[in-house]
């Protein structure tokens, strides 16, 4: 079985078998959108400064040229 620690506070932690935050934290929506709403807004990724709702949109900004780039390939 498996299970993923997102985040414990500011803590940083590594070792062989566990990484805090999780190490594609930052890169999952589905995580971090349930963590936006129950976050402090003020609250930061420790290891890439980034708050909970400025990683949603760098992801959904990514995602929209994705999904543009697609559309002109298409073509």
């Amino acid at each position: 079985s498996d299970l993923d620690i997102l985040l414990i506070e500011n803590i940083i932690y590594e070792s062989k078998k566990l990484i805090i935050p999780h190490l594609n934290l930052q890169e999952r929506l589905f995580a971090l959108i349930p963590l936006s709403e129950i976050l402090p807004e003020k609250w930061t990724h420790p290891v890439n400064k980034k708050g909970v709702n400025e990683s949603i949109k760098i992801l959904r900004e990514r995602d929209k040229n994705q999904k543009e780039i697609l559309r002109i390939i298409k073509l």
